[in-house]
């Protein structure tokens, strides 16, 4: 059964070269009408028009989410989360240093924080992997309906290879020094094992490496004064912060 394709990393970073355009394309006309919709709290208008934008600037993938313990406005690469100086001296350490994480599933994401919100994503030629249903921890594939491991022609559980796992995945694949636009989806992963009338969503997980990487899906962002951010001053790849 195959479950995956092999491609190398050199090609990943040469595709995923990042190309800088004068705020990614967004064209200013669009922004009278999306400030006039903001202000008749028409959310379904503002909505449809910052969907359009962050397609438009680059930002094609999700909404995805993502939950934590707070809101904050731009996010951390992984070793930084964890108070290492790099990806190279998390993985000297022991520890996975890479990856921002976000998943299709609301409802799974929410079991890793309290404040859940969704995120369009930036990623050129991503590495995709479909695991089938494997446990996202050690690659175990269970059956979606009792939660049963498959097991092999020996009784041994079946599993993906590890490489293929998001953490090992984004390991791998993903730029944090901000050169790249690289990226992870890995699809049909249990976070939680199914069980027989407990069934379990399997989600996909979506893997960047840098923070200028995601932006808010959010219809209307705030600046620090508590005022609308202009439709035209989002999606801009040369800010961190998730609100431009």
């Amino acid at each position: 059964m195959k479950f995956f394709t092999q491609i190398s990393t050199a090609d990943i970073f040469r595709k995923a070269q990042k190309v800088d355009t004068p705020l990614d394309g967004l064209k200013t006309d669009v922004d009278n009408p999306y400030m006039a919709a903001v202000e008749a709290d028409d959310m379904k208008t503002a909505q449809k028009m910052v969907d359009e934008a962050a397609r438009e600037a680059g930002y094609t993938y999700g909404p995805v989410w993502h939950a934590g313990s707070g809101a904050f406005n731009t996010f951390k690469r992984r070793y930084e989360r964890d108070k290492v100086n790099s990806a190279a001296e998390a993985a000297r350490r022991g520890r996975f240093g890479k990856g921002i994480f976000f998943s299709d599933e609301k409802d799974v994401a929410g079991g890793f924080g309290s404040v859940n919100r969704r995120f369009f994503l930036r990623m050129n030629f991503p590495v995709e992997h479909n695991l089938g249903g494997a446990s996202y921890y050690d690659g175990a594939l269970h059956d979606p309906e009792t939660g049963e491991a498959y097991l092999d022609d020996d009784g041994k559980p079946m599993r993906v290879d590890q490489d293929f796992l998001p953490d090992e995945a984004a390991e791998l694949h993903l730029d944090d020094t901000g050169k790249y636009n690289t990226g992870v989806i890995v699809r049909g992963v249990y976070e939680s094992i199914p069980s027989k009338d407990h069934p379990k969503p399997m989600s996909d997980i979506y893997v960047v490496g840098n923070p200028n990487q995601i932006k808010s899906a959010d219809p209307v962002t705030y600046d620090d004064q508590k005022k609308p951010i202009p439709l035209e001053k989002r999606f801009d790849s040369s800010n961190s912060d998730i609100r431009y």
